[in-house]
């Protein structure tokens, strides 16, 4: 985790944006066009919620706007071409999928401060870092499982100074006064907010509230499945008179014995381990952690539904992340990934956007020999 001073990306960049002669930036200003002409794109039209209108013609139009919106716009423009764009069978909006997570433990300790030293957030140059654990590639092989990683979390059942102290620091990375039930809440939790004023400058650690319970949370891949898929409502409308997206998810049962088992192989490692004589795991029956994951399992890693693909049956997108057959159309979100894989994916569509960067530098016409994979 980034250093407090640097978690608002907004003013981390005002400046440099401000400063810039090369950048233009619109607030109030929803998509609702992409323009297009003799088979290409030209610019977008963008709108105001007081009805103002704004036009750009552009060489190059990029999709950044996640990947759910992503994918709407995509699907109106191809109903704005009368389902030309793509062809029958395409893979937009299909196989829509995320990282499933749940609880799938309780940690019985009388150590606790043992399990805040060693799996709590602990403050390092430059931010903060926390402790996981990650299935093996040998092992995902071996055993035939996705990838998945574990990790330790606290849980609580009321509102407490650490809520409160949350909710300043918020208020600071908005630039804004804290409210005073905010202020209330710390005054009312002081012995807490001593220790925990302690543990941040001695221990190094971020200490949980009182009664904090620890739990191990696993968090899986999803198996792509065409029939997950993002399309457009028939009824919900946004406030410009386009549809709105509409999710199509489930979990299925493929998905859940992976995940039960993967939550069985985590137990039984942790109980064999020297952690068990730290804390010692007491499993969560399956009915409940179904139903954890059917009720909230994803963890906003949305992925698949604008593919990478060398044509257009098998993606949406070429290796350069350029629409396939609408030349000056380019999509940079998760969207683009045809499966998660078992981590974060920030970090590697930061990744993308600098390839783009890069390749969109070096001006137009084709940007590398080949567009049939990633390279």
């Amino acid at each position: 985790w980034p250093a407090f001073r640097r978690r608002n990306l907004a003013n981390l960049s005002r400046s440099k944006l401000e400063a810039s002669p090369d950048v233009d930036v619109w607030l109030d200003a929803t998509l609702t066009d992409i323009t297009v002409e003799a088979q290409a794109v030209t610019g977008v039209v963008a709108k105001s919620s007081t009805g103002r209108e704004l036009t750009v013609r552009a060489p190059n139009v990029i999709l950044a706007m996640g990947a759910i919106e992503n994918t709407r716009q995509l699907l109106l423009l191809d109903r704005s071409l009368d389902d030309r764009l793509f062809p029958e069978g395409s893979r937009l909006g299909a196989a829509f999928h995320d990282h499933l997570s749940a609880p799938i433990a309780d940690l019985d300790s009388d150590r606790p401060a043992d399990i805040v030293r060693l799996f709590g957030f602990r403050f390092v140059p430059g931010g903060m870092r926390n402790l996981r654990f990650e299935l093996g590639a040998d092992a995902r092989r071996r055993l035939g499982l996705p990838g998945a990683f574990l990790h330790v979390a606290f849980d609580r059942d009321r509102r407490s100074g650490f809520d409160g102290l949350r909710e300043v620091y918020q208020s600071i990375q908005r630039r804004s006064l804290p409210r005073l039930d905010s202020l209330a809440t710390i005054a009312s939790d002081t012995p807490w907010f001593a220790r925990a004023v302690w543990w941040r400058f001695v221990e190094k650690r971020v200490l949980p509230p009182p009664g904090a319970r620890f739990r191990i949370h696993l968090v899986t891949e999803q198996a792509p499945d065409p029939t997950n898929r993002v399309a457009l409502s028939d009824h919900t409308l946004d406030s410009f008179g386009r549809p709105l997206a509409v999710i199509h998810w489930n979990i299925r049962d493929r998905d859940r014995e992976a995940f039960a088992s993967l939550a069985r192989l985590a137990i039984d490692e942790w109980r064999q381990s020297p952690y068990a004589r730290m804390a010692m795991p007491r499993g969560v029956d399956e009915a409940t952690m179904f139903a954890a994951l059917r009720e909230g399992g994803g963890i906003y890693h949305p992925a698949g539904t604008t593919p990478i693909g060398p044509d257009a049956s098998t993606g949406v997108v070429d290796a350069d992340l350029r629409v396939h057959g609408l030349p000056g159309l380019r999509v940079l979100s998760t969207s683009v990934f045809p499966s998660i894989g078992g981590s974060s994916p920030s970090l590697a569509l930061m990744q993308f956007a600098f390839r783009m960067a890069d390749d969109l530098s070096r001006g137009p016409g084709p940007s590398r020999e080949s567009t049939s994979g990633i390279s």
